[in-house]
């Protein structure tokens, strides 16, 4: 990444201002990092970004500091549609929290590799698990089940397979609106994005 590039990037994410150093270099890290193993220009990253800042801002109201982490620390995310996006967050709503953190804004910080599951995948496993089907699991629906467990993995400890899943729980449109009436979503949807406190 050049000079006039990063000019560019700090004007967009305030990086000066927000990051110390070491946490700069970092992100350039990174982003130098993701540019050489994923032969992209940098026009078609800031594209991307763009989306990115206003999905992560100003509707989940995120921060620019999470939006830099979530960089950091896998910025293929950036390449993931964004309405995809949104609707996995909708998704994760009934995953569990990480101490006094929700369980789905820290996978968006901290771990944005995980969302690289299908949408379709990730939809079938909550419901699995939402439904119980005879299995014990402790109540938790925790990041390990739902995002990181490979499908053999998923197949070998709760005897479906992902196609099966798919098929069970179809995300239809019908699926689609009853995730947006869940409670934990009614907030978000109402007010055209989440408030924190």
């Amino acid at each position: 990444m050049n000079k006039e590039e990063l000019i560019i990037l700090d004007k967009k994410l305030n990086l000066n201002k927000i990051l110390k150093e070491e946490e700069k270099n970092n992100f350039i890290n990174a982003i130098n990092k993701y540019f050489s193993t994923n032969r992209v220009t940098f026009d078609y990253f800031i594209k991307h970004l763009d989306r990115f800042i206003i999905l992560y801002t100003y509707i989940l109201h995120f921060n620019l500091k999470d939006v830099i982490n979530a960089i950091t620390s896998s910025p293929t995310v950036i390449q993931e549609e964004t309405e995809e996006l949104f609707l996995k967050y909708l998704i994760l709503a009934k995953m569990d929290n990480v101490g006094n953190i929700q369980g789905r804004d820290d996978v968006f910080i901290n771990h944005p590799k995980d969302l690289r599951i299908g949408i379709n995948n990730l939809y079938g496993r909550l419901m699995f698990l939402l439904s119980g089907n005879g299995i014990t699991r402790n109540d938790n629906i925790s990041r390990k089940k739902l995002l990181t467990m490979t499908n053999d993995n998923w197949e070998t400890t709760y005897k479906i397979t992902k196609e099966q899943l798919i098929n069970k729980y179809p995300l239809n449109k019908e699926n689609i609106e009853e995730i947006k009436n869940w409670e934990e979503n009614k907030n978000l949807l109402n007010t055209g994005g989440l408030k924190r406190g």
